[in-house]
């Protein structure tokens, strides 16, 4: 297969005209302005996307059709292609998950895929559907992680509150590393509802008087997981009041 370069930001697209040529695979990074080099390329089923990634951090990839006749959709079997042992990850479709990917109809959300590599690698996102006679796609990928910061000298309750203000369910992995590099949790995983708040114990998690960052990996379209770690304050009276917090940010994209 030819490799031709596509670089994605979160901020920027590339049109790219779909018609019934060769297959091909095409490079895709997160992070700068979008450049294609030389002429436009040309993509149809079973051409795919080469993205670099780093283990244990999650990651949404999608394209916008312009033609409302579409039949554009990824795949959903996400394949490494350079670790010794490569890996096949199973992306889910998020395309129909608020912020909605418009994209044909009868796609099934397949407009966006999101996915959580086990490793570090180079996965093939697949395009598996493209209408015949050529048309117009808008792709781009970004990383979805969120990460904080953690202190439970700093009060005797800590929480970390995970909001899904998406339209489906979010269901992730937490993971906290201390000061000195220890993992005081490993993979923690969670389902939050949509348009709910699930809060977790840290203090409880990780122990008292310690201070390190958090990550949370998770398989939503990019910034519909929030995070916030809160500190609080136990009263005379036995009630709780917050009396701080951070918000966990997003990964650089």
């Amino acid at each position: 297969m030819r490799h031709r370069t596509i670089i994605a930001a979160i901020a920027a697209a590339v049109v790219i005209p779909l018609s019934n040529a060769a297959a091909e695979d095409y490079l895709a990074s997160i992070g700068g302005p979008v450049a294609v080099s030389g002429h436009a390329p040309t993509l149809n089923a079973g051409d795919g996307f080469l993205l670099d990634t780093i283990g244990g951090r999650s990651y949404s990839c999608e394209g916008t059709p312009s033609n409302a006749a579409s039949e554009f959709a990824f795949g959903t079997s996400i394949v490494g292609t350079l670790a010794g042992d490569p890996d096949t990850l199973s992306g889910r479709p998020t395309g129909q998950m608020s912020p909605i990917v418009t994209g044909g109809i009868g796609t099934a959300g397949r407009t966006r895929v999101s996915f959580t590599p086990t490793q570090a690698d180079r996965y093939r996102i697949s395009v598996a559907d493209a209408k015949g006679g050529g048309e117009e796609v808008r792709v781009w990928c970004t990383e979805t992680t969120i990460f904080g910061g953690f202190n439970t000298s700093a009060a005797d309750f800590n929480f970390l509150e995970l909001r899904n203000v998406s339209t489906a369910p979010i269901s992730g992995f937490i993971t906290a590393v201390d000061y000195a590099g220890n993992q005081k949790i490993v993979n923690k995983p969670f389902t939050i509802p949509p348009l709910r708040r699930v809060d977790f114990d840290l203090h409880s998690e990780v122990g008292s008087g310690t201070y390190g960052i958090l990550k949370v990996t998770h398989d939503g379209p990019h910034r519909t997981l929030r995070g916030r770690v809160s500190y609080y304050e136990l009263t005379p009276w036995n009630s709780l009041i917050r009396r701080g917090g951070v918000a966990l940010q997003p990964a650089l994209n």
